[in-house]
């Protein structure tokens, strides 16, 4: 009984925050609990292929674009495969092969394009 008296003690005093700490608390609640924390590591990048390697990989890829608020990207994505030796065989499930430069996503932008390219696959 006097652990539940104290624990409505505690959500009473809770109440009576002002409002800026309740907004901290609701937005930290937020923030750690109903985020997907994107990473590159969601998609493979290939910046510099060799003239076979990128040959045998565009056979089978399609252009994707990509858009942000105020940019716009184009790439050509693989969604599945895997190399073997210097082949790709796209009857294996995988993370999307993006041919790009990964630096020249602007760093705000890259958890949309990530997020966009894994949802058009």
């Amino acid at each position: 009984m006097e652990k539940t008296k104290g624990m409505i003690n505690w959500f009473y005093d809770f109440l009576k925050w002002d409002k800026w700490h309740l907004l901290a608390f609701v937005g930290a609640f937020l923030m750690i609990f109903c985020t997907k924390q994107i990473v590159a590591d969601e998609a493979y990048f290939y910046d510099y292929l060799t003239p076979q390697s990128r040959a045998e990989i565009l056979k089978k890829a399609q252009t994707f674009s990509v858009s942000t608020w105020t940019w716009g990207y184009t790439f050509k994505v693989v969604c599945n495969g895997k190399w073997i030796d210097t082949k790709f065989d796209t009857s294996y499930s995988s993370k999307p092969h993006v041919i790009a430069k990964w630096s020249s996503v602007r760093d705000e932008d890259k958890a949309t394009v990530i997020k966009t390219i894994n949802s058009m696959c």
